[in-house]
């Protein structure tokens, strides 16, 4: 008996012990898939030509899916684990870059008339240690971007890839593909300025040059990332959403710092006026890098650009596809109990801050050799101490990001990670100190 014009068919008849699935297929996106199969095999049983073969399942179904407008994102571990690891280092590394271009300008702002003397010390070399990390992350935030199909045992895109491809195939919007090209050209040109300025210690450029390789590449980057910012505003849709998530103010704190870092560069604004509005452009990037880490905390590796792989769970080993029409995700139902719900651990992003600001101040300290004639000798070995914590601070950091973010159940492996967060609490007060007692010596 067929069914009637609206009715909505039961995957089970009255009295069946077994469930109704209708809602659960509907969930996932392949009700109709089913409904093909159905009425395939109906005319099967009726003796017609062409009927459906097999079994309905649901991996038969989502085996179909990718005709019917699906694309796969998490393909496999080690997928998931490759986008974990790069989202991961795109946080740390913005949060770090961002510290250290906050004590620029804030020391430029208001540290020169205390301390004339460390006036390039704690600007061009804070400065030039952050365009570094900036070009790193912004890097890593393009690399992503142009690997998003990226399975393994395929050939990794660094530079370039298939862009029709990247468009067509995986679905990623120019909001994705302008953000993450605007981001790491404009921190290049950032590179550009404060390798001149740092260079410029030693051997001053001429006033000739100044103001194409100084001035000039700083405005334009800061152009660059407020061109970043926007296509991180489109692609979260903020305007006309609420600020209920993580990826709007994330998004918003990334336009914000960009906005205060083109204002910075404009060559008509003063050079304090300048340094302020560097110190507060870093403070918003560094909020939003500490956003980033929680959105890294709860599977979303996606950050603010490529919003297709936040819509994700993680799942082990087992193909994820999404329809592209409504953005349904279809999983494997004998699977589904694979899903391991992941929760931000305040605890965890707090140490991952505290060893990023100890890495920061670490380099900070580094900053001040050779500003004491008199103690050479005593510079150089706290110098070189400061250097050895920040490589140590560091190999810290890639511990965190091959796993190691969460306390271990077993022993003495939960104590040496205990151990390990202590020991670089310590580290971080000395490295204040040290901080202070440079400042005191600086103008004595």
């Amino acid at each position: 008996m067929g069914l009637q014009e609206g009715e909505v068919p039961l995957l089970r008849r009255p009295g069946d012990s077994l469930p109704d699935l209708t809602d659960r297929l509907v969930e996932l996106g392949i009700y109709q898939q089913y409904v093909s199969w159905r009425d395939g095999y109906h005319r099967w049983r009726q003796g017609q030509a062409k009927g459906a073969k097999g079994e309905a399942t649901v991996n038969d179904l989502t085996e179909s899916a990718d005709k019917e407008g699906f694309r796969y994102w998490y393909p496999d571990e080690v997928s998931i684990q490759f986008r974990e690891t790069v989202a991961y280092w795109i946080a740390v590394t913005f949060l770090e870059g961002s510290l250290l271009f906050a004590v620029s300008g804030l020391f430029g702002a208001a540290g020169k008339d205390v301390w004339p003397s460390l006036s390039e010390v704690l600007t061009a070399r804070p400065s030039f240690a952050g365009a570094i990390l900036y070009t790193v992350g912004t890097y890593l935030l393009y690399f992503e971007v142009i690997n998003i199909g990226i399975k393994s045992n395929e050939k990794v895109n660094y530079v370039w890839c298939n862009w029709k491809q990247l468009r067509e195939e995986y679905d990623v919007g120019w909001s994705s593909i302008t953000g993450g090209v605007a981001y790491f050209v404009g921190a290049l040109f950032y590179q550009v300025s404060c390798t001149a300025g740092f260079v410029g210690m030693w051997a001053p450029l001429p006033e000739s040059l100044q103001k194409p390789i100084l001035q000039l590449p700083l405005f334009v980057g800061g152009v660059l990332f407020v061109v970043g910012g926007i296509s991180e505003l489109c692609h979260n849709q903020v305007l006309t959403s609420k600020p209920d998530t993580l990826v709007w103010w994330v998004s918003v704190f990334n336009f914000s710092g960009a906005v205060c870092f083109c204002i910075s560069g404009i060559p008509a604004v003063s050079e304090e006026a300048m340094n302020w509005f560097t110190f507060v452009g870093a403070i918003f990037f560094s909020a939003a890098a500490v956003l980033s880490l929680g959105m890294w905390k709860v599977g979303q590796f996606g950050l603010a650009l490529l919003g297709q792989l936040n819509k994700v769970a993680r799942l082990k080993g087992v193909p994820i596809v999404q329809r592209m029409g409504d953005g349904a995700i279809v999983v494997p139902e004998a699977v589904t109990d694979s899903f391991e719900p992941s929760r931000m651990s305040v605890r965890g992003i707090g140490f991952i801050l505290c060893y990023t600001t100890c890495g920061a101040v670490c380099v900070v300290n580094c900053c001040f050799g050779g500003m004491h004639p008199s103690h050479e000798m005593r510079d150089v070995n706290i110098v070189l101490q400061e250097l050895m914590n920040a490589i140590i601070i560091h190999c810290v950091l890639v511990l965190k990001s091959a796993g190691l973010h969460k306390m271990p159940k077993e022993q003495p492996y939960r104590l040496l990670v205990l151990a390990m967060r202590i020991l670089v609490v310590v580290m971080l007060v000395n490295s204040v100190f040290t901080t202070v007692i440079f400042l005191k010596e600086a103008d004595s």
